[in-house]
């Protein structure tokens, strides 16, 4: 028989690499569900009627977004293979566009304001610290605010983003694990590979991460 072990008897043994995913979300605000997401998006039309018929053919229970996204690219490799038209192929691709979108709005359209998870983001940020290596597969920005905040002078997260080739105002962001060789005293790896609000594309299309100086922490 399986012996299911309690955290609190193992974690000792646990300290290289941490995967924080939608649960952890969830249990800081409820509102992070899909079936809560989905609703909400529903509600304040953000998901369209098209996709609405998808969510139910492909994830009537958990309303899965990620399901929903992979079942739509799917949908435009076979278009692809089978030499659909272009326009109709376009047409499955914008559905898939749209419904990214939606899952987007509706984050921050739910996502709780800083002052309101204070306490929650403090023992994240302690927790955290007990990890050498984050992989932070959420889009909402719990884990990137718990980052921001100093309980030692010492203590220091780095988000995995470094300018390219260390270039002076470059826009270009990339993962470079080089950078943190460098940097003295306990620090941890923070890396964002799922989509994260935190990131972002200008007008201009360059890619741009979101800093203290540049976006309000009480903005949500």
């Amino acid at each position: 028989m399986i012996e299911i072990k309690q955290w609190e008897d193992i974690k000792a043994e646990f300290s290289d690499t941490l995967i924080v995913g939608n649960g952890g979300s969830i249990a800081i605000s409820s509102d992070f569900s899909y079936n809560k997401l989905y609703q909400w998006g529903k509600n304040n039309r953000y998901i369209k009627e098209n996709a609405q018929g998808i969510f139910e053919h492909f994830s009537a229970d958990k309303r899965d977004f990620e399901r929903v996204l992979y079942k739509l690219n799917q949908a435009d490799y076979v278009n692809k293979k089978v030499k659909i038209t272009d326009s109709e192929c376009k047409k499955v691709r914008k559905a898939y566009t749209d419904v990214r979108r939606s899952l987007i709005d509706t984050v921050i359209g739910l996502h709780p304001e800083q002052a309101s998870v204070e306490k929650d983001i403090h023992l994240i940020k302690q927790y955290l610290l007990n990890f050498k290596i984050i992989f932070s597969l959420n889009y909402d920005l719990l884990v990137y605010w718990a980052a921001q905040e100093r309980i030692d002078v010492t203590d220091l997260f780095l988000d995995g983003f470094s300018l390219k080739d260390n270039v002076k105002n470059s826009t270009s962001l990339l993962f470079d694990e080089t950078s943190f060789a460098t940097i003295a005293g306990k620090n941890v790896q923070l890396y964002f590979p799922h989509g994260n609000l935190l990131l972002y594309n200008t007008k201009s299309d360059d890619e741009k991460k979101i800093t203290i100086t540049s976006f309000p922490r009480s903005a949500w």
